[in-house]
């Protein structure tokens, strides 16, 4: 019996893992999941959870990573996020912005940071502690190919539509969106930036920075170099085609990341990238001569796009972030030891953006009207933290991301365990995607800590039984 609830609890994170690129319109929910609204994959993660207590029951303990220093600091952290309140409460008490008061806002946005930083990542390693390492990895790296074939397809579709002007694409996206009451592909006429099953490019970027490190590592380990070769021009395609800024700088950082350390570690390797490269600079004259016109327009709209301040003026999601940003550190600096209390950082923005950032700003303007149910976002985790839970909150996430990347570097520079080098790359793309993003919800992160914490315990397993100070798998 608790052998099957443990197949079933894994089936479901495996369906959650290939439902993360699936984000939908608040109208097509089936429950008012505030935070977790637009986000598929939590369907089954909560049906997972459900079963979870009952396996429980079953087994009647609990496995803990006590030992592991991420999961004191986290622990810790979440800490730290109740102490705010306490510090904080009379204000928190009085805070009240388009009908949602301080204390309930404090207790939905910890609820979702205790769901995401503790309770996912326990729940993970409890369920893949049943399995070896191996199959977990065999399994998740099958689902996460599957998924990126699902979200090629759609957006090719949608790029047929949309830039192409394809009236049979257009009506197999009008049919879709009819008919499958989960999938709705949002054409975008007008900047004609491609997200596939995704509600906004910015999720698909996300989605991107996750299954990039996968892919890699199977283009390394995996005899059919043809196929993950494919699936990393996919990725390239998608990338481009979403105009998604996140997706195209953070994915080139984790394959520059990947293939660098790599070539450092591997003389072989090194051979091959060489031959490569040099394969491409015979071959990119002539894709030049073909279509260079077209290629230099493309590069120059991709590197003029990432000049925010040269774009403050005319790109209102531009002015939005920096002044947002801005107005963010501006309550740290007020509030600098405990910040104003976690979950409370939109109470002050609407009365500490830049002057500059307001006027003709329409979405500043939606934020600060109280009968827009728009509530004003911090797009920066990091500055989020030191707004909300001062120097000592933002000290300790840093210091569990900055660790947590160093280890995994330092494991792969000893063991030349290429798990190693895909922790590293996934944590680093997260860590740098967290300065365009205000939550700790990042499913992918808290899957990747999950699965390393598994390796540890079965890496120690191994050593202990073979006793060699070789710890590579």
């Amino acid at each position: 019996m608790l052998k099957a609830v443990s197949n079933t609890i894994f089936k479901l994170i495996l369906l959650s893992i290939f439902l993360i690129p699936l984000t939908i319109s608040d109208k097509r929910l089936f429950l008012n999941l505030g935070e977790f609204r637009n986000e598929t994959y939590i369907y089954p993660l909560l049906l997972g959870f459900i079963c979870f207590g009952f396996y429980l029951l079953l087994k009647g303990v609990i496995n803990l990573p006590l030992k592991s220093i991420f999961f004191q600091i986290l622990i810790l952290l979440s800490l730290w996020f109740l102490a705010t309140f306490i510090i904080s409460f009379p204000s928190i008490a009085t805070n009240d912005f388009k009908g949602i008061n301080g204390i309930a806002r404090f207790l939905r946005q910890y609820f979702s940071a205790i769901f995401s930083i503790i309770l996912t990542p326990v729940v993970l390693y409890n369920i893949f502690n049943n399995y070896e390492t191996k199959t977990i990895f065999k399994k998740i790296e099958k689902v996460i190919e599957a998924s990126l074939i699902v979200v090629f397809c759609f957006a090719m579709i949608e790029f047929a539509s949309i830039v192409l002007n394809s009236n049979a694409a257009h009506g197999i996206i009008v049919w879709i969106n009819r008919n499958f009451p989960l999938v709705f592909i949002s054409e975008d006429i007008y900047l004609k930036r491609v997200s596939s099953i995704s509600h906004e490019p910015p999720f698909l970027g996300m989605y991107l920075i996750f299954v990039t490190p996968w892919i890699l590592k199977g283009l390394v380990t995996n005899s059919k170099k043809w196929k993950y070769t494919l699936f990393l021009i996919m990725i390239l395609i998608l990338a481009l085609i979403s105009k998604s800024r996140a997706a195209q700088l953070f994915c080139l950082i984790e394959i520059l990341l990947f293939t660098v350390i790599l070539v450092l570690s591997k003389k072989s390797f090194l051979q091959k990238f060489i031959l490569t490269t040099m394969l491409f600079l015979l071959i990119t004259p002539f894709l030049f001569l073909w279509k260079g016109d077209a290629i230099f327009k493309d590069i120059g709209d991709r590197i003029d796009s990432f000049k925010i301040v040269k774009n403050l003026e005319d790109n209102n999601s531009n002015k939005t972030r920096l002044g947002t940003i801005i107005a963010g550190l501006e309550t740290f600096i007020e509030h600098p030891i405990a910040g104003v209390g976690y979950g409370q950082q939109g109470y002050y923005l609407i009365d500490k953006y830049p002057v500059w950032a307001v006027e003709g700003n329409w979405e500043i303007e939606r934020y600060l009207n109280e009968d827009e149910p728009n509530y004003p976002p911090g797009f920066n985790f990091y500055v989020r933290l030191l707004s909300e839970t001062g120097i000592v909150g933002f000290l300790l996430f840093s210091l569990f991301i900055f660790y947590l990347i160093f280890f995994c570097f330092k494991r792969y520079s000893f063991t030349k365990d290429i798990h190693y080098l895909l922790f590293f790359t996934i944590f680093v793309g997260f860590a740098i995607n967290w300065m365009q993003i205000d939550t700790p919800r990042i499913y992918g992160f808290w899957i990747t800590l999950a699965i390393l914490w598994v390796y540890l315990k079965e890496e120690k397993k191994h050593n202990e039984r073979i006793n060699n100070s070789n710890t590579s798998l």
